[in-house]
C-alpha cells in the first residue's frame, strides 16, 4: 500500500506544500479558481507514490550514467538519465544529479495535463519547473550564499524567454558536491537539464592542490 504524502496549503492559501521523505515541493498555480483546484488535485495524485517509484530503481540511479543506453524503466528515472547523458561521456555523473529538477517537471506536467493555467511553478528545494502563458512572467531571486539571508539580484523571466527550468547547486546544498562553489545557478529549457548542468558546473569549480582546500571522506 502506497503511503500518503503530506499535503497542505501554506498560510497565504495560494500555494500548495507537498512533502514525502526528502522531496519537499512548493507549488503555485495561477488561473481560474476551478482550474487551480484541478491542477492542485492532479499534483497531489501524481506526487503520491513518486518517491517509491524512484526508490525501486535507486541502485541503478546511483550508478554512473551510460551515455549510450538507459536501463531505467520509470518515466521520471528516464528523464533523469536523459538530462545527465550529454555529460556522461566526459565526466562522472549519475542520474541522481537531476532528481530534483525531474520531479519538479513531472508534477508540473501533471498539472498542465489536467488544467489550463496562466502561470505555474513547482519549486523542489530551489530547483524550479516553470510554466508561463503568453504575456506572463516570473521573478526569480538569486543568492550567492544559500546559507545566508538576502539576495544577490533578481531576474525576470518572460513568456517569450525559452527558460522553463532553474536549478542551483553548490557545497551548501542538500546533496554532495565535488567542487568548492557556494552556489551555481543555471537557467535552461527544462528543470531536469538545469539541475544536471548546475551539478556539473558546481563540481568543476575547484582549486586542485591549493593548500587552503581541505578534502576529507564524505
Amino acid at each position: 500500500m502506497t503511503r500518503a504524502p503530506q499535503l497542505r496549503y501554506l498560510a497565504d492559501g495560494k500555494r500548495l506544500h507537498l512533502q514525502d521523505g526528502p522531496i519537499d515541493l512548493i507549488v503555485e498555480a495561477n488561473g481560474t479558481e476551478a482550474s487551480v483546484g484541478v491542477a492542485y488535485s492532479a499534483a497531489a495524485r501524481r506526487f503520491t507514490g513518486l518517491l517509491d517509484e524512484l526508490c525501486d530503481e535507486l541502485p541503478l540511479l546511483r550508478k554512473a550514467a551510460d551515455p549510450a543506453r538507459c536501463l531505467l524503466r520509470g518515466k521520471v528515472a528516464r528523464r533523469m538519465h536523459d538530462a545527465v547523458a550529454p555529460f556522461a561521456a566526459n565526466c562522472f555523473i549519475t542520474p541522481m544529479a537531476a532528481v530534483a529538477g525531474s520531479v519538479a517537471e513531472e508534477i508540473l506536467a501533471a498539472m498542465l495535463q489536467n488544467a489550463q493555467l496562466a502561470r505555474a511553478y513547482v519549486n523542489n528545494g530551489g530547483d524550479i519547473a516553470l510554466h508561463l502563458d503568453e504575456a506572463e512572467h516570473f521573478t526569480l531571486g538569486l543568492a550567492d550564499r544559500p546559507d545566508a539571508p538576502g539576495l544577490l539580484r533578481t531576474m525576470i523571466i518572460h513568456a517569450d524567454d525559452p527558460t522553463r527550468g532553474i536549478a542551483t547547486s553548490g557545497r551548501h546544498g542538500r546533496s554532495f558536491s565535488l567542487g568548492i562553489a557556494d552556489a551555481v545557478t543555471v537557467l535552461a529549457r527544462t528543470a531536469s537539464q538545469a539541475d544536471a548542468a548546475a551539478t556539473i558546473v558546481a563540481n568543476a569549480v575547484d582549486l586542485a592542490g591549493h593548500p587552503a582546500i581541505v578534502r576529507c571522506p564524505a
